[in-house]
């Protein structure tokens, strides 16, 4: 039901559109203005009998030319002789008896030549016999071209391309192409004389100046030369032009016709901008007085479809996405090569920081980590065979070693448990090993392994040993397990450690959690300490991790900024009803912002859009615009109706003056009126709010570009804004002036201060330049503050347990950041007898490369080599007699594999007789019982399932991203270096600190690149709009200059660059060019005079000053949050808003006003700043003329 009665607010929309589209529509004004009657063809009031012609010639070029020519085929058929088409656009299918020219626009070119010729054969075969239908549409002009007699085509095009970069107006630059063209101004005409000539016009020139249009090659020229040229000789471009051009132009002599050489052309405009306006005109006052009439029932059908859209956006939640993949910049080489990792090992990893008593209580050995109850209830955690069998919460988290992840979710732990555990298991595996590798590979396979193993005890359990086996292992361990254990209060106890978890990336391949929250949340239930078994309750654990942590922040910023939206209601409802003092416009502005709130949440969903916590923040920006958009509409409703009854009253006094009987005063709330004063509205305040709400929505769609903007969390605010915007746009339209209607609103006048304030930017307009310019430039000499490094915990919400907790492993362990890379060894290959990763020269070079690493400045690397060099093994070959003991690594590395010294080499020089190879090949094959050693967990962790590529982390605490970005560059050049051993390559470093750097990167890139794409697309965007250069550069001047202010802002408050600060640059044009738009059009109603100016900003300051006041009370309610990042982005927000607002209000007007002041010195005029306080005499652009009369 909700989307039917959407599509009919939708379709009644469209209908404006339509109209307006279908009364420019090229082929329909043809055929409209085309009517052949008994073989009669009538235009206008004009008739012409087609029998009285031998041939019928269309001729039909610019820009609708397509269009055009099909309108008049379609009406005169086969009583066309022949017909060309010259256009820039390709068609889509020929149309019968016409050729088709492609040409070019806007700078003509070989072509443009080619159609005028062709056209002008067609013209030569004409004679008084014949009638000739000229269609021109805009663009003509550069479409056909043929250039005077003596110049170049080259001469046209350069001549074309510098008048359009000159800043000329267009009459001008058309009067000189005129004159520099054997066809324009008319000249076509001496090439069809002496046929009937009917020439149909689409008008593209405000006015319909029909010798503007293409340049007017049908008629006269009535064009200004002596003007124009002088135009061009102020503007300086006369000394650009090419020297054949100038010296065309200062020899001027016009074409001239014989009167017999125009007494049989017509020339009919069928279609302009005017038109498309009425007709849209009348089909919103249509509409308009179809709401009016039905208020109640209107309102009705909008509340039923925003409760519809806010019921399916009840869930939009689930759309909200906080995984950390979502903030991995897009296509930065650590996220390309951050996805290829993990699709083999794991990339996603959190932590259990585990803490005893003696944190607490210092000196009691027996809370030391190392104790054997304490061991153990971090194993029952992570999951070994003493409770393999329990239920989920008690089999611990890691409960299948050899799923690999796709049960229990955890590819690996590390932890000093777990190397325990490893080392009191490997002896039993180290067994197995040797007697597979070591005695069956020189027997051929006759010993039963298993057997063997099982009959000798089957080696340690993979669980924590007596008390006497941890010290053991502890004792031999050489030191390696200091990494994983601290002593933080320096009693010599070890009393804090940490769990090391290795996630799978896809969550949902385990059938238990879909995603990491669910995993966080049953991990979390597995360490509470409630869940534990009493013996098991010696620790207090914590979960953090990078993954953790940014789901933590996000949760806590979704927390924040719902709770922020009520506040954010209240506020901007206190400051609307004080501004107003009328509960009224409450309802007014406030409902189409509540239905538009709803729409976005329920298409948030429809569309099934990624968002990030991230976009709750666009709420209230959504609430600030919509007031602006029914604030500005109430407003102009109120003052024309006002100035309507004024004009009444005025009148009335008048009459009674002079003795005459007075007139009715309109009631205020007489429905015609009302009416009438809402399309006025529309025609003014009206287009103004869309042209605003449009270029908003351009700006903001810069966010949404991934070319431009590589964070997936910014692209999701700028999609809701677009969407946020729109719907608070068609709300506002179709809503404020029914409410305004039904709730009788009658708005109080505005304040007299403004008519004094509007007269300073005139007045004093070099002081408030001068005082920008200052202030802009010290901005300048601040841009270093916008590539400072984002910050992380600084930023952050307090009180957060995970992010808290890292930091302290941080601090504590000198990690919590874990990046990675790939040591490849697949181009070697296999090579003795053995996978490419457990040859022994391979596993030489990458210990030498992670030595260096281990040399860079706070940074440890973690390999196989680690986990080689940290587990103990003894060979006994009888009773007392030790061949080896010491560390696995060692073991590879013995002297006496090579030595043949006979006293302390003996027992190993006896294992030449083993076989063939000798010692050379037991040493070989003690390199697969080294890694068969390791178990099946450890080695997925490190080595892929091919054995030809290792993984080694790099583990580094947080750090200033500058410095950590030298770091990131010295091991990238360790990595880049070619490798001693051949067929083995690095990978460059990615995960952690990579990821971080980049989305640093991406952050900055963003910040600058929407910035600037935003500036120069609303640049354009307001050219086109006012159809003017310069008007276009001014209205973005204030708004530009705002956006400079922001380094002074951060640099004062001391604020730091986040995801957040990115976006303020576009936010701010987005917000802040809306005052800036609604000032220039009011100037360009009022006129560009010293009055005009100062009546512009006193009847557009009080209406802006209160949009602005609602903008910031909506953003106030970010003060109110617990986030310092948040909380600076909406400060950062209200304080460049509000500049904004001052800048549109006084800095516009001022650089009007300093032009002219500028262009009154240069022609010795009289002083344009004038308010009238004497008689005075307004240049030739002014819209009135005030003086004082005293008599």
């Amino acid at each position: 039901m909700g989307m039917i009665i959407e599509d009919k607010i939708k379709l009644t929309l469209d209908r404006i559109y339509d109209a307006a589209l279908k009364a420019a529509n090229p082929s329909d004004c043809v055929t409209k203005n085309l009517i052949v009657t008994d073989n009669f063809l009538n235009i206008g009031e004009k008739k012409y009998k087609l029998n009285n012609y031998r041939n019928i010639f269309i001729i039909s070029f610019g820009k609708a030319a397509y269009d055009m020519a099909k309108g008049a085929e379609k009406i005169l058929k086969n009583k066309i002789s022949k017909g060309i088409v010259v256009s820039n656009t390709r068609i889509n299918e020929d149309i019968p008896r016409f050729r088709f020219l492609e040409s070019t626009h806007p700078v003509p070119d070989k072509r443009s030549i080619d159609g005028a010729r062709e056209i002008i054969k067609i013209l030569n075969t004409s004679d008084e016999n014949d009638l000739i239908i000229f269609l021109v549409s805009g663009g003509g002009s550069s479409i056909i071209a043929l250039p005077e007699e003596g110049l170049s085509l080259e001469d046209k095009k350069t001549t074309t391309e510098i008048l359009l970069k000159s800043g000329a107006d267009i009459n001008t630059i058309n009067t000189i192409r005129k004159n520099i063209s054997s066809i324009k101004g008319g000249g076509l005409l001496k090439y069809s004389y002496p046929s009937e000539v009917i020439t149909l016009i689409m008008s593209d020139v405000v006015g319909d100046h029909i010798d503007v249009i293409a340049s007017g090659p049908t008629v006269p020229d009535k064009s200004d030369f002596d003007t124009a040229w002088k135009e061009i000789v102020r503007l300086g471009v006369s000394e650009k032009l090419p020297a054949r051009v100038v010296a065309r132009l200062e020899s001027i002599s016009k074409k001239k016709f014989k009167k017999s050489d125009l007494s049989k052309n017509q020339t009919f405009v069928i279609g302009n901008n005017l038109k498309s306006l009425k007709s849209a005109e009348e089909k919103a006052d249509a509409v308009y007085s179809s709401l009016l009439t039905q208020p109640k029932t209107v309102v009705i059908l909008a509340l039923i479809v925003a409760a519809w859209f806010a019921n399916v956006g009840s869930d939009f939640r689930e759309q909200i996405v906080d995984d950390v993949e979502i903030f991995l910049p897009e296509g930065a080489e650590s996220t390309d090569l951050l996805l290829e990792v993990r699709s083999e090992w794991s990339t996603d990893i959190s932590l259990i920081y585990i803490q005893s008593k003696n944190v607490d209580f210092p000196g009691d050995n027996s809370t030391n980590i190392s104790n054997v109850d304490i061991l153990r209830e971090i194993s029952w955690i992570e999951g070994d065979a003493d409770n393999l069998g329990d239920s989920q919460l008690k089999r611990g988290i890691d409960w299948n070693k050899d799923d690999h992840g796709r049960q229990d979710g955890v590819l690996w732990i590390i932890s000093i448990a777990q190397i325990i555990k490893e080392v009191n298991s490997s002896d039993g595996r180290f067994n197995l090993a040797m007697c597979e590798n070591g005695v069956n590979t020189r027997v051929g396979g006759l010993v039963n392994c298993d057997a063997a193993n099982q009959a000798s005890g089957g080696g340690g359990e993979y669980s924590i040993p007596e008390q006497d086996r941890i010290d053991e292992i502890i004792g031999r361990s050489g030191g390696s397990m200091d990494a994983l254990v601290r002593d933080t209060n320096g009693d010599g106890v070890w009393d804090t450690t940490a769990v090391v978890i290795g996630m799978t990336h896809d969550m949902s391949v385990t059938d238990q959690w879909e995603d990491y929250s669910e995993f966080f949340a049953h991990i979390e239930e597995v360490i509470d300490i409630k869940n534990r078994p009493s013996a098991y309750t010696n620790t207090n654990m914590t979960l953090t991790g990078l993954s953790k942590v940014l789901e933590d922040i996000s949760d806590a910023i979704y927390l924040d900024l719902v709770d922020m939206l009520p506040i954010s209601l209240v506020i901007t409802v206190i400051v609307i009803t004080a501004l107003h003092r009328s509960w009224k416009v409450v309802i007014i502005s406030g409902t189409p912002i509540m239905m538009a709130l709803s729409v976005t949440f329920g298409a948030s969903v429809l569309l099934d859009m990624t968002l990030t916590p991230m976009i709750i923040a666009t709420f209230p920006i959504l609430i600030g615009l919509g007031v602006d958009y029914a604030l500005h509409m109430i407003n102009r409703i109120e003052e024309v109706r006002r100035k309507r009854i004024d004009s009444a009253t005025e009148e009335n006094e008048r009459r009674r003056r002079k003795g005459l009987p007075a007139e009715e005063i309109p009631d205020l709330w007489d429905p015609v009126m009302y009416r009438e004063c809402v399309m006025e509205m529309t025609k003014s305040t009206g287009v103004a709010v869309v042209i605003s709400a449009m270029t908003t929505v351009v700006g903001f769609a810069v966010l949404i570009a991934p070319a431009i903007v590589p964070i997936i969390p910014i692209r999701s605010v700028g999609l809701t804004l677009v969407v946020g915007i729109l719907s608070t746009l068609v709300f506002s339209i179709v809503m404020v002036p029914v409410l305004a209607w039904l709730l009788k609103f009658n708005k109080r006048t505005n304040p007299a201060v403004w008519g004094k304030v509007s007269q300073l930017p005139v007045k004093n307009f070099a002081i408030i330049l001068l005082f920008t310019a200052v202030v802009t430039g010290y901005g300048l000499m601040m841009m270093d503050e916008m590539s400072k490094p984002i910050t992380g915990s600084s930023e952050a919400p307090d009180d957060i347990d995970s992010l808290d907790t890292l930091a302290e492993y941080s601090e504590q362990f000198g990690g919590g950041q874990t990046s990675l890379f790939i040591f490849d060894a697949s181009e070697r290959g296999p090579q003795n007898d053995t996978l490419a990763i457990r040859d022994l020269p391979v596993l030489d070079s990458m210990d030498i490369l992670e030595q260096r690493i281990d040399a860079v400045d706070q940074t440890n690397t973690t390999s196989v080599v680690t986990f080689l060099k940290a587990i103990p093994v003894s060979i006994q070959l009888t009773d007392g007699v030790v061949l080896y003991e010491g560390s696995l690594w060692d073991l590879l590395h013995e002297e006496c594999w090579e030595s043949n010294d006979p006293i302390n080499c003996a027992a190993w020089i006896a294992l030449d007789a083993t076989g063939p190879d000798g010692r050379e090949g037991m040493r070989r094959d003690m390199v697969n019982v080294a890694f068969d050693t390791l178990s099946p967990e450890v080695q997925s962790m490190l080595m892929n399932e091919a054995g030809n590529k290792a993984l080694v982390y790099v583990t580094q605490p947080y750090m200033n991203l500058n410095y950590a970005g030298e770091l990131r560059d010295d091991i990238d050049l360790m990595l880049n270096e070619e490798m001693d051993e051949p067929g083995i390559s690095t990978s460059p470093l990615t995960g952690g600190l990579p990821v971080s750097l980049d989305i640093n990167s991406g952050i900055h890139e963003s910040q600058s690149q929407t910035t600037i794409f935003t500036l120069i697309i609303l640049t354009l965007v307001l050219m086109l709009v006012f159809r003017s250069f310069r008007l276009g550069i001014y209205t973005m001047i204030p708004v530009s200059v705002v956006i400079l202010w922001q380094p002074l802002l951060m640099k004062s408050g001391d604020v730091n660059v986040n995801i957040f600060t990115a976006m303020i640059g576009t936010i701010v044009f987005g917000i802040g060019v809306d005052d800036a738009i609604h000032v220039m059009h009011r100037i360009r109603e009022e006129g560009e005079t010293a009055v005009g100016l100062s009546r512009a900003v006193e009847r557009t300051g009080q209406t802006i000053f209160e949009t602005t006041a609602t903008t910031v009370s909506g953003l106030c309610a970010g003060l109110f949050l617990s986030f310092p990042g948040l909380e600076n982005f909406f400060i950062m927000m209200i304080a460049l808003i509000t500049f904004a607002f001052l800048t549109s209000t006084f800095l516009l007007p001022s650089i009007i006003s300093c032009e002219h002041t500028l262009r009154h010195l240069i022609k010795r005029s009289d002083s344009w700043g004038d308010f009238g306080e004497g008689p005075v005499i307004l240049d030739e652009n002014s819209a009135s003329i005030d003086a004082v009369l005293e008599g």
